[in-house]
């Protein structure tokens, strides 16, 4: 798609987080490129069947977003990563709107 943008989202960068932690704005066709900075981590979509493996500092995953409405939530797998806070959202599409908080 020719108007996709890429998206980076570093992962641990600042601890067991995702930053951003939400992504908004974006839409069908755009890449969104999980860049791992410390240790080992995870990317796994919660609600479809995606998973990056387990990564290291310095690789790179990258997750083309193929819907064109809604949220995206994604974790990571390793250890108890998530239960520590490393989750996010993709909000994809103009009706995608953060709320103002999520109960995990």
């Amino acid at each position: 798609c020719s108007n996709a943008n890429t998206i980076t989202v570093n992962v641990a960068d600042k601890g067991l987080v995702f930053s951003p932690q939400n992504v908004t704005n974006a839409k069908k066709g755009d890449v969104i490129s999980f860049s791992f900075v410390n240790g080992k981590h995870s990317i796994v979509q919660s609600d479809t069947p995606v998973s990056s493996g387990i990564q290291s500092r310095g690789d790179k995953y990258d997750y083309t977003i193929t819907q064109s409405d809604g949220a995206i939530y994604f974790f990571c797998n390793y250890a108890q990563h998530c239960l520590n806070g490393e989750w996010g959202v993709i909000y994809v599409g103009s009706s995608a709107k953060a709320p103002n908080r999520i109960d995990l």
